[in-house]
């Protein structure tokens, strides 16, 4: 995931199905009764050993910055040590002398993603929007065969890749476009005539050559959204022509 958010152009990535680490608290209640204490109380303590403390201002000039002083617990060991009460003679009790603390997986699992009935984790990369697909594609999947090829162990498989569809669309386009200028050509040449049918079916492939030309020369994104407005304004173009 960090190494696809850090390609040139991506907007955003997002996993799903991962195993989330948290840390178990077992607090032992009669321990913590022989205390006084609840296990609401216990929380509460350890709480706010984990909270940041205001400690000041630092003044330069027009600019304030709030100072704190951090008090994250940084490993297992820090929680362990945090005092949860004092006996009559100053001395501390910690945590670790009431509870266990270990580190574990959360369950039940917040989210969850099967790929042919196995467990999984998915990636999902989107780039920015008006980027085109294709460069991106080419940078992100650089990306993904350096990290299948330091990875062992581990299957790594593409599921989905917006330039593939965007590929399929613009061949799919690319015969349909054929197939409509014949048949085109066909309908006008037998009703208006021949020169009427070379001009207007000529206009179809010449517009399509021209809008790609135009795209790669000023780098503009090429996507799904950009066919579908192809293909519209070609249907507005042969119906303008016609008439």
């Amino acid at each position: 995931e960090d190494r696809l958010g850090n390609v040139s152009g991506t907007d955003e990535t997002r996993v799903f199905g991962a195993a989330e680490e948290e840390i178990r608290v077992l607090v032992d209640p009669d321990a913590a009764a022989a205390l006084g204490l609840t296990v609401g109380e216990v929380a509460a303590r350890v709480a706010q050993a984990d909270a940041k403390t205001p400690a000041g201002e630092l003044r330069n000039g027009e600019v304030n910055l709030s100072v704190e002083v951090a008090g994250e617990f940084s490993s297992l060991d820090r929680i362990r040590t945090v005092p949860v009460a004092e006996t009559p003679e100053g001395d501390f009790i910690r945590l670790a002398d009431i509870a266990s603390v270990e580190k574990g997986v959360r369950l039940p699992a917040a989210t969850l993603s099967f790929h042919n009935e196995r467990r999984s984790v998915l990636v999902a990369a989107y780039l920015q929007p008006e980027l085109r697909v294709d460069a991106w594609t080419d940078r992100a999947m650089a990306i993904v065969d350096q990290f299948t090829a330091e990875t062992h162990g581990v299957d790594i498989e593409v599921l989905f890749r917006q330039s593939d569809y965007v590929e399929n669309r613009l061949n799919g386009l690319a015969t349909n476009l054929g197939y409509s200028a014949l048949i085109v050509f066909a309908v006008l040449f037998v009703m208006m005539g021949w020169r009427a049918a070379l001009i207007v079916g000529s206009a179809l492939p010449l517009t399509v050559l021209l809008v790609l030309f135009l795209i790669r020369i000023y780098d503009e994104p090429l996507h799904q959204m950009s066919v579908t407005g192809i293909v519209v304004a070609l249907g507005l173009l042969i119906d303008n022509a016609i008439v």
